[in-house]
């Protein structure tokens, strides 16, 4: 049976710290056949599934000096994260706690490290675990005994070449908040603990103090006393009762415990917050990295955000395209009057853009990249939809005008109860069209009535004419009238579409302004935060300043573009629309009243 099974469900800590439930999962394990760290698919398809920004905190330190008891408490707990009795390291890899939680609206994933400088454990090993600790996390806890020695920080001499292993960005704070924990700490506490600990580290080695000073500017460093129970108890510290621990043990967790936490910070990339698909794809690249043979243990920063960023945007694209499609099939069912199917589509539309901005990180002009591939997509699906909708509803209109024709017109038209005159004639079409107008108007009704002034008013006309009961001069002028009447009806329908694609283009960029303008505010808060734990950080956020200017004009252009486009095609319809005015008053001219009504209501409108 495993460990986790027999977790101690009550153990709380208390003190204010809130109470975790859950257990520990591996993350990462170290195979030693092939020298590769192995993620765990169940521990990323937990973090996958986090939509808010993720706060990672890492605990790590030398081996058996009690990190993982710490990454406990930080659940408000004692058991929790497997402790051992042994000489030996307990943590292998990197352990995850399987629930995390909310705090000031991040997601909490605190990680459980396996201790270093074990003396079976390979240096390139350890080497490797402290790189990818300290570019994963975003809060690093790194335990060292009370006595700084070189032991305890041997891993943080690598801050005196970090380049060697890690190639920066200057776009965003990559690296992660340093809180060191002296353990077991019996002097008297110094004024400070970070000039302490920065001087005991100088003694140490300058160099390495010189890296934290210039990488960790504003580190925190807590003191933590001996926890004062027995040598034998302390091997069992997840079954000890706070009750049990010193009293000024408790109080300096407590406070190191919320000062840790008034303070954490999102796992950045560039100007915005990692969410959990983000980070698993981060982690998973740069376990890829650190895998590769002929990496040389080095991992690029801005290489591994822009691959996190284009996966991220493919994600998203693709999840926001199938909210779009599912929230107008829920919607409705075709065919349905163009109001309709507008109204779901603004819906979708808004809903799919709300989803997009929620998920996307990049630049600001990249973001807007991504936004044009997405309404490029939603534009070909929305397509789909109308065609559809429009092929049903003349479809539709089709049958019922069909139904009219043969109710008012049709039997008028077969001997022996041909129509008397052009009188009667004439009332039959009025008759016809009167039903026709009293339709639900739309485009499909102007195509259907286009259709048969094409083909059966033609016919009816020249059944007419053969008969005797139309002047042939008369029906002559009525036929050669009938395509400028079609054009004019198919004129009216394009037109109306167009009139629909205006409306409908002037509120979708509605909208993208106003996300648009929300997303850029919240990355600039972000790099605002930046700029308090690296004041280096000045020209990036400048850059975004710029970048959001160049966003922000970028859409207006696109706006502008493809509104002047549709009122251009608008022109073209209006002018067609005065020439077949001007060929209707060459029409009513010769007396019948055919179409009248109907086309004039249409050209008022």
């Amino acid at each position: 049976m495993d460990y986790y099974d027999f977790i101690d469900e009550n153990n709380e800590f208390g003190h204010g710290i809130q109470y975790r439930e859950g257990k520990p999962i591996k993350l990462l394990q170290f195979e030693d056949g092939s020298g590769k760290f192995i993620l765990n698919q169940d521990a990323l398809n937990i973090i996958n599934k986090i939509e808010e920004p993720v706060t990672v905190l890492a605990v790590v330190g030398s081996y058996r000096c009690g990190k993982s008891w710490i990454g406990n408490v930080f659940h408000g707990r004692h058991d929790g994260f497997e402790l051992g009795a042994e000489v030996q390291s307990c943590t292998r890899g990197i352990d995850m706690w399987d629930s995390p939680f909310i705090h000031e609206g991040k997601r909490v994933i605190i990680l459980d490290c396996e201790g270093f400088n074990e003396p079976k454990q390979d240096q390139l090993h350890d080497t490797k675990l402290f790189v990818l600790c300290l570019i994963i996390s975003s809060i690093f806890v790194y335990n060292v005994n009370a006595i700084v020695g070189k032991s305890d920080i041997s891993k943080l001499f690598l801050m005196t070449d970090l380049t060697k292993y890690v190639r920066p960005t200057t776009e965003c704070q990559y690296l992660p908040r340093l809180v060191v924990l002296i353990r077991n700490f019996g002097l008297k506490s110094p004024e400070n603990f970070r000039d302490y600990f920065l001087e005991k580290l100088e003694e140490v080695n300058i160099d390495a103090a010189k890296g934290i000073k210039e990488h960790f500017s504003d580190c925190d460093v807590y003191g933590l006393s001996h926890p004062g129970i027995t040598k034998e108890r302390l091997q069992y510290m997840d079954k000890v009762p706070t009750q049990d621990l010193d009293p000024c043990f408790i109080s300096e967790i407590v406070v190191t415990v919320n000062r840790i936490y008034q303070n954490l910070q999102p796992k950045y990339i560039g100007s915005s917050a990692m969410n959990g698909m983000a980070f698993a794809r981060f982690i998973t690249n740069c376990v890829e990295r650190l895998n590769d043979p002929e990496n040389n243990i080095q991992i690029s920063i801005p290489d591994e955000y822009s691959s996190v960023t284009n996966f991220i945007a493919r994600k998203t694209i693709e999840k926001c395209e199938n909210l779009y499609i599912q929230t107008v099939e829920n919607g409705i069912q075709l065919p349905v009057q163009w109001d309709e199917i507008n109204f779901w589509h603004s819906i979708a539309f808004h809903a799919s853009e709300t989803e997009f901005f929620k998920s996307i990180i990049g630049s600001g002009p990249l973001i807007l990249e991504f936004l044009k591939e997405l309404h490029i997509r939603i534009e070909n699906i929305k397509s789909e939809f109308y065609k559809t909708n429009s092929e049903a509803l003349l479809k539709h209109y089709t049958e019922i005008a069909s139904n009219f024709w043969e109710m008012h017109v049709k039997g008028g038209l077969t001997y022996p109860n041909l129509f008397s005159g052009q009188d009667e004639f004439e009332k039959a079409i009025e008759n016809f069209e009167n039903e026709m107008d009293g339709l639900t108007q739309g485009p499909e009704v102007n195509k259907v009535f286009a259709n048969y002034k094409s083909k059966e008013y033609k016919e009816a006309i020249e059944l007419m004419e053969t008969m005797g009961k139309l002047q042939s001069d008369l029906a002559n002028n009525l036929k050669s009238n009938q395509e400028n009447q079609r054009k004019l009806l198919e004129t009216l329908a394009e037109e109306e579409m167009l009139n629909r694609q205006y409306s409908t283009k002037q509120e979708e960029y509605g909208y993208s302004d106003q996300h648009l303008a929300a997303k850029l505010h919240e990355m600039h808060n972000l790099m605002e935060q930046q700029k308090v734990v690296n004041r280096e950080n000045r020209e990036a956020l400048e850059r975004l300043r710029e970048e959001q200017i160049i966003a922000f004009e970028r859409l207006n252009r696109q706006k502008n573009e493809e509104i002047a486009q549709i009122k251009a095609d608008l022109e073209i319809k209006r002018n067609d629309k005065e020439k077949w005015k001007e060929a209707l008053g060459a029409f009513i001219q010769f007396g019948i009243k055919v179409a009248i009504p109907f086309i004039l209501k249409r050209l008022i409108i």
